[in-house]
């Protein structure tokens, strides 16, 4: 790695720990999931398809119609993979109010 991208890799992670100290305490979709009685990969999967949340090779992301809301922010870490490359993830964490809304959202689609 030249000194360079060091740079430029240390400065990134710099700003995903700050993004990351705003998500503290926010639940994780693992931890609504399981307050509603489900798993995360179900409520994953329903949130995708409401068209909350997209997948890339990175994580999950708020879809355009949902980003920058108030339901959440995306929280990231990085590991080490089995060749010793760095890798990076993210996923969501949820706001009061985007809680709300999957508790109202997955409510509807059980009582229809």
């Amino acid at each position: 790695m030249t000194k360079k991208e060091r740079e430029i890799s240390e400065a990134i992670v710099r700003a995903m720990v700050k993004q990351n100290s705003m998500t503290v305490g926010m639940p994780t979709t693992r931890t609504v999931a399981k307050s509603l009685g489900m798993k995360a990969p179900e409520l994953y999967k329903k949130l995708r398809h409401e068209g909350v949340l997209t997948k890339n090779e990175y994580g999950y992301w708020f879809c355009e119609r949902y980003n920058n809301k108030g339901l959440g922010r995306i929280r990231y870490f990085i590991y080490f993979d089995g060749d010793g490359e760095q890798c990076l993830k993210q996923y969501p964490v949820w706001t009061e109010k985007g809680v709300k809304m999957i508790k109202e959202m997955i409510q509807d689609v059980r009582c229809n």
